[in-house]
Protein backbone atom coordinates (compact mmCIF):
# COMPACT_ATOMS: atom_id res chain seq x y z
CA UNK A 1 0.00 0.00 0.00
CA UNK A 2 2.74 3.23 0.70
CA UNK A 3 4.48 1.89 -2.04
CA UNK A 4 1.34 2.08 -4.31
CA UNK A 5 1.28 5.97 -2.61
CA UNK A 6 4.79 6.66 -3.13
CA UNK A 7 4.23 5.74 -6.77
CA UNK A 8 0.79 8.18 -7.33
CA UNK A 9 2.81 10.88 -5.50
CA UNK A 10 5.81 10.37 -7.88
CA UNK A 11 4.29 10.35 -10.68
CA UNK A 12 2.23 13.83 -10.13
CA UNK A 13 5.03 15.62 -8.85
CA UNK A 14 7.13 14.73 -12.57
CA UNK A 15 3.75 15.57 -14.21
CA UNK A 16 3.86 18.86 -12.19
CA UNK A 17 7.15 19.78 -13.21
CA UNK A 18 6.79 19.40 -16.89
CA UNK A 19 3.46 21.72 -16.62
CA UNK A 20 5.63 24.13 -15.02
CA UNK A 21 9.17 23.76 -17.32
CA UNK A 22 8.48 26.27 -20.44
CA UNK A 23 9.21 25.07 -23.72
CA UNK A 24 12.03 26.79 -25.42
CA UNK A 25 13.08 24.75 -28.56
CA UNK A 26 9.10 25.02 -30.08
CA UNK A 27 8.52 28.60 -29.78
CA UNK A 28 5.38 30.56 -31.91
CA UNK A 29 5.09 30.69 -35.09
CA UNK A 30 5.06 34.85 -34.71
CA UNK A 31 8.38 34.56 -32.57
CA UNK A 32 10.16 32.02 -34.86
CA UNK A 33 9.25 34.27 -37.90
CA UNK A 34 10.55 37.30 -36.23
CA UNK A 35 13.81 35.83 -34.95
CA UNK A 36 15.11 35.06 -38.62
CA UNK A 37 14.50 38.73 -39.19
CA UNK A 38 17.49 40.47 -37.65
CA UNK A 39 18.92 42.82 -40.49
CA UNK A 40 16.35 45.67 -39.86
CA UNK A 41 17.72 48.52 -37.61
CA UNK A 42 15.47 47.72 -34.06
CA UNK A 43 14.58 51.42 -33.54
CA UNK A 44 13.20 51.67 -37.30
CA UNK A 45 9.69 50.18 -35.91
CA UNK A 46 8.95 53.12 -34.00
CA UNK A 47 10.04 55.57 -36.79
CA UNK A 48 7.90 58.30 -37.84
CA UNK A 49 7.61 59.12 -41.38
CA UNK A 50 10.11 62.61 -41.65
CA UNK A 51 12.43 60.08 -39.18
CA UNK A 52 12.89 57.12 -42.43
CA UNK A 53 13.09 59.89 -44.58
CA UNK A 54 15.97 61.36 -43.18
CA UNK A 55 17.39 57.96 -42.94
CA UNK A 56 16.93 56.74 -46.08
CA UNK A 57 20.62 58.95 -47.29
CA UNK A 58 22.48 56.58 -44.48
CA UNK A 59 23.77 53.48 -46.51
CA UNK A 60 23.57 51.50 -43.62
CA UNK A 61 19.61 52.61 -42.53
CA UNK A 62 18.50 52.73 -45.82
CA UNK A 63 16.76 49.45 -46.19
CA UNK A 64 15.17 49.73 -42.86
CA UNK A 65 14.10 53.33 -43.56
CA UNK A 66 12.12 51.73 -47.21
CA UNK A 67 10.64 48.76 -45.39
CA UNK A 68 9.00 51.48 -42.32
CA UNK A 69 8.00 53.25 -44.99
CA UNK A 70 6.07 50.74 -46.97
CA UNK A 71 4.79 50.13 -43.30
CA UNK A 72 3.76 53.58 -43.20
CA UNK A 73 1.83 53.44 -46.48
CA UNK A 74 -1.47 52.34 -48.08
CA UNK A 75 1.04 50.94 -51.26
CA UNK A 76 2.58 47.82 -50.97
CA UNK A 77 5.15 47.34 -54.00
CA UNK A 78 6.13 44.06 -55.85
CA UNK A 79 9.48 44.02 -54.05
CA UNK A 80 7.95 43.67 -50.60
CA UNK A 81 6.38 40.58 -49.81
CA UNK A 82 3.78 39.77 -46.94
CA UNK A 83 6.53 37.91 -44.45
CA UNK A 84 9.98 39.63 -44.53
CA UNK A 85 13.22 37.69 -43.94
CA UNK A 86 16.88 39.00 -43.77
CA UNK A 87 17.24 37.05 -47.33
CA UNK A 88 15.02 39.31 -48.33
CA UNK A 89 16.23 42.34 -46.80
CA UNK A 90 19.75 41.68 -48.13
CA UNK A 91 18.05 41.50 -51.89
CA UNK A 92 16.70 45.03 -51.15
CA UNK A 93 17.97 48.05 -52.70
CA UNK A 94 17.62 51.77 -52.28
CA UNK A 95 18.85 54.34 -55.51
CA UNK A 96 18.35 57.62 -55.10
CA UNK A 97 17.10 59.28 -58.53
CA UNK A 98 18.07 62.92 -58.36
CA UNK A 99 14.87 65.12 -58.16
CA UNK A 100 12.25 62.37 -58.23
CA UNK A 101 13.14 60.84 -54.97
CA UNK A 102 14.50 56.89 -54.54
CA UNK A 103 13.56 53.52 -56.21
CA UNK A 104 12.65 50.80 -54.07
CA UNK A 105 13.88 47.36 -55.89
CA UNK A 106 15.26 44.34 -55.68
CA UNK A 107 18.70 44.72 -56.35
CA UNK A 108 21.01 43.01 -59.44
CA UNK A 109 23.72 40.77 -57.95
CA UNK A 110 26.07 42.20 -60.83
CA UNK A 111 25.56 45.60 -61.10
CA UNK A 112 24.83 47.56 -58.50
CA UNK A 113 23.15 50.53 -60.44
CA UNK A 114 20.01 48.03 -61.46
CA UNK A 115 16.59 47.61 -59.58
CA UNK A 116 14.12 45.08 -60.80
CA UNK A 117 10.38 45.51 -59.91
CA UNK A 118 10.98 49.11 -58.12
CA UNK A 119 8.33 51.10 -56.54
CA UNK A 120 9.54 55.30 -56.62
CA UNK A 121 9.82 56.83 -52.86
CA UNK A 122 9.07 60.73 -53.55
CA UNK A 123 11.25 63.16 -51.98
CA UNK A 124 8.03 63.41 -49.24
CA UNK A 125 8.33 60.23 -48.37
CA UNK A 126 5.19 58.77 -50.10
CA UNK A 127 5.44 55.63 -51.31
CA UNK A 128 3.87 54.75 -55.33
CA UNK A 129 4.39 52.38 -58.40
CA UNK A 130 7.20 53.81 -60.43
CA UNK A 131 4.68 54.16 -63.22
CA UNK A 132 1.48 53.09 -62.82
CA UNK A 133 0.80 51.68 -66.99
CA UNK A 134 4.31 49.65 -67.07
CA UNK A 135 4.27 46.47 -65.13
CA UNK A 136 5.90 46.77 -61.92
CA UNK A 137 7.49 43.39 -61.65
CA UNK A 138 8.45 43.19 -65.63
CA UNK A 139 10.12 46.29 -64.76
CA UNK A 140 14.01 46.98 -64.53
CA UNK A 141 15.36 50.36 -64.27
CA UNK A 142 19.32 51.15 -64.05
CA UNK A 143 20.45 54.59 -62.38
CA UNK A 144 23.25 56.41 -64.22
CA UNK A 145 25.80 57.94 -61.85
CA UNK A 146 26.16 60.32 -65.07
CA UNK A 147 23.96 60.89 -67.27
CA UNK A 148 26.02 63.14 -69.52
CA UNK A 149 27.72 59.71 -70.17
CA UNK A 150 24.79 56.79 -70.22
CA UNK A 151 20.96 57.90 -69.21
CA UNK A 152 18.66 56.38 -66.95
CA UNK A 153 17.69 53.96 -68.47
CA UNK A 154 14.50 51.71 -67.98
CA UNK A 155 13.98 48.01 -69.42
CA UNK A 156 10.51 45.74 -70.13
CA UNK A 157 10.46 42.71 -72.51
CA UNK A 158 9.49 44.29 -75.39
CA UNK A 159 10.83 48.18 -74.97
CA UNK A 160 13.24 50.64 -73.31
CA UNK A 161 12.26 53.92 -72.14
CA UNK A 162 14.94 56.71 -70.47
CA UNK A 163 13.81 58.97 -67.61
CA UNK A 164 14.56 62.33 -68.55
CA UNK A 165 11.76 65.04 -67.23
CA UNK A 166 9.53 62.05 -68.45
CA UNK A 167 9.24 59.17 -69.53
CA UNK A 168 10.34 59.17 -73.00
CA UNK A 169 9.66 55.72 -75.08
CA UNK A 170 13.46 54.86 -77.04
CA UNK A 171 12.72 51.25 -78.27
CA UNK A 172 10.30 49.52 -79.15
CA UNK A 173 9.33 46.22 -80.80
CA UNK A 174 7.18 45.53 -83.36
CA UNK A 175 8.04 41.43 -83.32
CA UNK A 176 9.08 40.23 -80.43
CA UNK A 177 8.04 36.28 -80.75
CA UNK A 178 11.31 34.85 -79.54
CA UNK A 179 13.34 38.10 -78.10
CA UNK A 180 13.26 40.40 -75.31
CA UNK A 181 15.27 43.79 -74.20
CA UNK A 182 17.47 42.85 -71.99
CA UNK A 183 20.48 44.73 -69.65
CA UNK A 184 24.27 43.86 -71.15
CA UNK A 185 27.65 44.64 -70.50
CA UNK A 186 31.16 44.75 -72.36
CA UNK A 187 34.38 45.57 -70.87
CA UNK A 188 32.31 47.59 -68.08
CA UNK A 189 30.07 49.62 -70.08
CA UNK A 190 26.11 48.81 -69.80
CA UNK A 191 24.25 48.96 -73.21
CA UNK A 192 21.01 47.07 -74.50
CA UNK A 193 21.10 44.07 -75.90
CA UNK A 194 18.14 41.62 -77.64
CA UNK A 195 18.00 38.39 -76.51
CA UNK A 196 16.44 34.78 -77.44
CA UNK A 197 13.54 34.26 -75.04
CA UNK A 198 15.01 30.66 -75.03
CA UNK A 199 18.09 31.35 -74.11
CA UNK A 200 19.65 34.80 -72.07
CA UNK A 201 22.81 34.17 -73.32
CA UNK A 202 22.26 34.71 -76.89
CA UNK A 203 22.36 37.76 -78.13
CA UNK A 204 20.77 39.01 -81.58
CA UNK A 205 21.53 42.38 -81.07
CA UNK A 206 23.36 45.06 -79.38
CA UNK A 207 21.98 48.28 -78.91
CA UNK A 208 24.83 51.19 -78.03
CA UNK A 209 23.89 54.49 -76.64
CA UNK A 210 25.81 57.62 -78.21
CA UNK A 211 26.04 60.25 -75.64
CA UNK A 212 26.86 62.82 -78.41
CA UNK A 213 23.33 61.90 -80.48
CA UNK A 214 21.89 61.08 -77.56
CA UNK A 215 20.64 58.08 -79.45
CA UNK A 216 21.11 53.90 -79.55
CA UNK A 217 22.66 53.04 -82.46
CA UNK A 218 21.83 49.38 -83.43
CA UNK A 219 19.88 47.26 -86.00
CA UNK A 220 15.90 48.08 -86.81
CA UNK A 221 15.36 44.40 -88.57
CA UNK A 222 17.12 40.91 -88.67
CA UNK A 223 17.04 37.58 -89.05
CA UNK A 224 17.35 35.12 -85.61
CA UNK A 225 19.52 32.40 -85.76
CA UNK A 226 18.02 28.80 -86.41
CA UNK A 227 16.37 27.52 -84.41
CA UNK A 228 14.28 28.89 -83.47
CA UNK A 229 14.33 31.21 -87.38
CA UNK A 230 12.26 34.01 -88.20
CA UNK A 231 13.47 37.84 -87.76
CA UNK A 232 12.81 40.53 -85.61
CA UNK A 233 12.12 43.99 -85.67
CA UNK A 234 11.18 47.58 -84.08
CA UNK A 235 8.74 49.37 -84.54
CA UNK A 236 10.49 52.78 -86.17
CA UNK A 237 7.72 55.29 -85.54
CA UNK A 238 7.54 54.35 -81.25
CA UNK A 239 11.70 53.93 -81.71
CA UNK A 240 12.20 57.67 -81.43
CA UNK A 241 15.72 57.63 -80.48
CA UNK A 242 17.13 54.67 -82.31
CA UNK A 243 19.57 55.52 -85.53
CA UNK A 244 19.35 51.98 -87.51
CA UNK A 245 22.81 50.85 -88.17
CA UNK A 246 23.45 47.10 -89.26
CA UNK A 247 21.09 44.28 -89.68
CA UNK A 248 18.09 44.57 -92.10
CA UNK A 249 16.39 47.71 -93.10
CA UNK A 250 12.98 47.65 -93.18
CA UNK A 251 11.19 48.02 -96.59
CA UNK A 252 10.60 51.49 -97.85
CA UNK A 253 7.01 53.07 -98.40
CA UNK A 254 6.18 51.86 -101.91
CA UNK A 255 6.05 55.29 -104.06
CA UNK A 256 3.40 56.47 -104.90
CA UNK A 257 2.73 57.84 -109.30
CA UNK A 258 2.70 61.55 -109.82
CA UNK A 259 -0.66 62.76 -110.16
CA UNK A 260 -1.79 63.80 -113.49
CA UNK A 261 -2.66 67.75 -112.87
CA UNK A 262 -5.52 67.43 -115.39
CA UNK A 263 -7.16 64.46 -112.92
CA UNK A 264 -7.50 66.62 -110.66
CA UNK A 265 -10.78 67.55 -109.15
CA UNK A 266 -12.69 70.05 -110.28
CA UNK A 267 -13.16 71.44 -107.19
CA UNK A 268 -9.06 72.17 -107.15
CA UNK A 269 -9.28 74.96 -109.78
CA UNK A 270 -11.81 77.23 -111.12
CA UNK A 271 -14.27 75.92 -113.51
CA UNK A 272 -13.70 75.89 -117.40
CA UNK A 273 -10.12 75.84 -117.09
CA UNK A 274 -7.85 73.35 -118.52
CA UNK A 275 -4.14 72.74 -118.10
CA UNK A 276 -1.77 72.02 -121.04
Amino acid sequence: MLLRVALIVSVASLASCKSNTPVETQPAAGQAASSTLTLLAPESREWTKAEALAALSDVSLASSAAVRLVELSDYTPACIPAELSDDLIRKLRVLPIGTFGWLLGIGDEDDMRLVRAPALIDVTGGLGPFDGELDEELLAVRVSDDTDIYPHVVLLPDRVLLLEEVLVPALAMSNREHVRFAFRYRNGFPYVGLVLLSDANAEVALYRWDPYELMFLGPAADKLPEPPGGHFALDLETSTRLVPVGGQMPEPDPIQPPVDPNQVPDWTRPRGLELT
